[in-house]
Order: C-alpha cells, then sequence, then structure tokens
C-alpha cells in the first residue's frame, strides 16, 4: 500500500471504478486500480449511498396527531367546565374544541386508506363509524359559537366528555395551552371560507 493514501485516492480517475471492461481479478489489476476496486472506493461509496438511499421516516402521522388532540381536547374539556361566565378564554376552549374535532374529522379517511388497500373493509367501517361523532360535534360546535349559544355548548359537553371518558391526562403534561387564540383562528377560517 502507498504511504499516501489520499494522494492515490485523488490521482485515480473515477471512470476507472465506473468502467466494466476492467477485469475484477486483483491479481491482474495494477496496484492503484485494485485498491479503488477492493478497498478504498467501496467503503467511500458506501457511506454515501446509505445517506443517499436512506429510508424516509415520517414523525407526524394522523393517528399521533389524533392522540394528541384527543387528550388536548379532553384538557380543554376539563378547563371549561371549570369556567363560570363567557370570557375570552372561554371562546378560545370552546373553539380549540371544535377545530380539534374537526381535525379529527378530516383525518379519519386517510387512517382508513392503509385498510382498504388490503381489503380490511370491517375494520374500517367499524373505525370511521368509531370516530363519526367528531364531525357532526364539530359542527354543532361551530354553529353554536357563530350563533354565541352557550346552552347548546354547555350540552355538547358532556358528549365529548363521554366520548373521551378513557383518555387520561396526567398532571404534568407537556401539552401547554393549544386553545389560546382558537377564537380567532376559527374566525379567520369562516372569513376565508366565504
Amino acid at each position: 500500500m502507498p504511504p499516501n493514501i489520499n494522494a492515490v485516492i485523488v490521482s485515480i480517475p473515477i471512470f476507472l471504478f465506473l468502467d466494466m471492461s476492467y477485469s475484477y481479478d486483483h491479481q491482474s489489476l495494477p496496484l492503484r486500480q485494485s485498491i479503488i476496486l477492493f478497498g478504498i472506493i467501496p467503503h467511500l461509496i458506501t457511506p454515501l449511498r446509505s445517506k443517499l438511499l436512506s429510508r424516509l421516516i415520517k414523525t407526524e402521522s394522523v393517528g399521533k396527531d389524533r392522540t394528541r388532540l384527543t387528550k388536548a381536547i379532553a384538557l380543554a374539556v376539563r378547563e371549561l367546565a371549570k369556567q363560570t361566565e363567557v370570557t375570552g378564554n372561554a371562546k378560545d376552549l370552546a373553539a380549540f374544541i371544535a377545530l380539534a374535532l374537526q381535525t379529527i374529522s378530516d383525518g379519519i379517511d386517510v387512517s382508513v386508506a392503509a385498510w382498504e388497500k388490503r381489503d380490511y373493509w370491517v375494520k374500517a367501517d367499524r373505525f370511521r363509524m368509531e370516530w363519526m361523532w367528531t364531525g357532526q360535534i364539530a359542527e354543532k360546535m361551530r354553529k353554536a359559537l357563530s350563533e354565541d349559544d352557550w346552552a347548546t355548548i354547555a350540552m355538547l359537553m358532556p358528549q365529548i366528555a363521554a366520548k373521551l371518558n378513557k383518555i387520561q391526562v396526567s398532571e404534568r403534561h407537556r401539552l401547554g395551552k393549544p386553545w389560546v387564540g382558537a377564537y380567532k383562528r376559527m374566525n379567520e377560517e369562516i372569513l376565508n371560507s366565504k
């Protein structure tokens, strides 16, 4: 092996590595070519190949969003139950619940698409029926908020709490307060849709 390997790598053109006309018998090749074919270049290209062709891992999915949103909705329902009068915070809480339920409802078809590709129709339909209530209640919440009908919102809260009764949110959660500014966002969405 030559003393300065870097000089060998730089001085040898890369077309030697790609040229298939060479015999791959390391005894018949000159030293520089055998270093490229059997020693240095494969070790240099393998890490590059793994970086260029690595798997794409999607960290955010509809299922993870649904789990996060259900926990946030459960927390918002608890906070809304503590409110004694209609304030800006109460409007934010109700608007967040409506927006989050609509987001969950919009993600149902994405979730079942994989099951339907595999012809798991019963499982897909069962999942749709399990989460169908989200879109219905979200629409009722939006309508009640736009009409400032807090009696309807008060009637919907126990229904939501009953559906999410198995969701446990610890006291030391990291959800924060995702409802801050939700009423403004909902009004902007309504204005943009018109």
